[in-house]
């Protein structure tokens, strides 16, 4: 999220709703800082009416125990602070023991950025003991792209081969941010706009379904034609269009 208050916690909730209903959410655990326990407790009891069982030091031996003797119960909601878990000394056995959870919730999950810390390795074993993982945080990534690389290598493991492969595949948000922030700037002209298209190497494709009855895709160029007399500058909606006009 680009803000702190924007929705995060309720987000996840939805998510963790939907699994449910799917009946994909037997067992999920909750992992945030220590500040914020008591309110995910509070909202998920209060919004989502689920009750998440804190796991202190004793609770995490016990879920070890019942790990190692295979009773650990097939449903439970957990939560426990990042603190507690990255310094968790069965942490290792745990995992050796096949623990798992259908979802995993992150929060404040920038905490995860530096690679080789116990709170990057804490990030991995939780991304190998979920089948789904949901990784939450409203600090930016803004000094440069590896704490992203590093964050995203645990939330899609693979998915970029390394640091020059996710700068290559987010390559294009410089000039498409460039675009789309002047549409409101009437000293910007179309084209300019396909000037910086051209140079980035872009190809915006417009695709329509059924065009003309032919009954399949088409690909069109992205060519905005001039508005209906009186609408100068919409398309449908009021505010400020592609050439930069008020609605």
């Amino acid at each position: 999220a680009d803000e702190v208050g924007l929705g995060k916690t309720i987000e996840a909730g939805l998510v963790w709703t939907e699994m449910e209903a799917r009946r994909q959410a037997d067992r999920v655990l909750v992992v945030c800082p220590s500040s914020l326990v008591a309110k995910w407790r509070r909202e998920m009891e209060d919004r989502f009416g689920f009750t998440l069982v804190e796991l202190d030091n004793p609770g995490l031996q016990e879920m070890t125990e019942r790990l190692e003797t295979d009773r650990l119960p097939r449903r439970g909601a957990y939560i426990c602070s990042i603190e507690r878990l990255r310094t968790w000394e069965g942490l290792k056995r745990a995992a050796e023991l096949g623990l798992n959870f259908d979802l995993s919730i992150v929060d404040e999950a920038h905490a995860f950025r530096n690679r080789g810390t116990k709170s990057f390795a804490l990030g991995e074993m939780i991304q190998d003991c979920s089948e789904a993982l949901v990784m939450l945080s409203a600090t930016p990534v803004n000094l440069h792209n590896q704490d992203l690389y590093n964050l995203l290598s645990i939330l899609v493991p693979g998915e970029f081969q390394d640091l020059r492969s996710l700068e290559h595949r987010i390559s294009p948000n410089r000039v498409l941010n460039k675009l789309t922030s002047s549409l409101a700037d009437p000293g910007v002209s179309n084209a300019d706009r396909r000037a910086w298209l051209a140079e980035s190497g872009l190809c915006i494709i417009l695709w329509r379904r059924g065009l003309e009855g032919r009954g399949r895709d088409s690909g069109l160029p992205l060519r905005p034609s001039a508005p209906p007399a009186g609408r100068a500058g919409t398309r449908g909606g009021s505010g400020p269009g592609w050439d930069g006009g008020a609605g």
